[in-house]
């Protein structure tokens, strides 16, 4: 519910500032900066992909999967030395913007999909670790009466299951 709350404060902010960027920039800049609204107008989309990469970061750091970070960081990494230079000189402030923009779709996209792959993962080997497969496992070992409550146990939540 927070990072809910957190989403409409942030999309009322880029709402604000998108809808009078001329109005924001000569009333805290003065009339000298007003003629590069059209920069705050980038910046919408953009806080809005980062606002939304913060929860991800902090689910996968929750679930101790930073290598979905690491990987969605080395894309962009990647993508921005490789088309830095070239985007820049095709589109100058626009290239500067649509290449900011890109990264954070592009952490956002892999992140996700990393993240939801190993949740699908992680589910099929606690499903397949789950109930009696798991229980009969631990019963080869010798520890009985450690492992008929533990029977007992997993019982339990196969009912539930159930």
């Amino acid at each position: 519910i927070v990072s809910l709350i957190g989403g409409v404060v942030t999309l009322f902010i880029v709402l604000g500032i998108c809808l009078f960027p001329k109005f924001l920039l000569s009333l805290f800049y003065g009339e000298n900066y007003s003629e590069f609204s059209y920069v705050l107008l980038w910046y919408g989309p953009i806080y809005l992909c980062i606002f939304f990469g913060l929860p991800l970061r902090s689910g996968l750091r929750a679930v101790n999967y930073t290598k979905a970070i690491f990987i969605g960081y080395l894309a962009m990494t990647i993508f921005s030395v490789t088309f830095a230079i070239s985007i820049i000189k095709w589109l100058e402030i626009h290239g500067v913007m649509l290449g900011h923009l890109l990264t954070q779709l592009i952490f956002i996209f892999i992140s996700s999909n990393l993240y939801l792959h190993y949740i699908k993962i992680s589910y099929q080997e606690c499903h397949n670790r789950s109930g009696f497969y798991f229980a009969k496992q631990f019963l080869s070992e010798k520890n009985w009466c450690i492992s008929k409550a533990f029977v007992v146990f997993i019982f339990s939540f196969e009912i539930v299951k159930i």
